[in-house]
């Protein structure tokens, strides 16, 4: 399982279009695969 933390304004709530909108960005998605090769690299 998966643990994310992120800061976010409280002032503008997520939906739930908004929330995969943001995983789906390139930022995101670029650091999720940076984390499955660090995990990988440490096995």
């Amino acid at each position: 399982m998966s643990y994310y933390e992120f800061k976010h304004p409280m002032d503008d709530r997520l939906t739930a279009d908004k929330w995969r909108a943001m995983l789906n960005s390139k930022d995101v998605l670029e650091q999720r695969k940076t984390e499955k090769l660090c995990l990988l690299n440490d096995t």
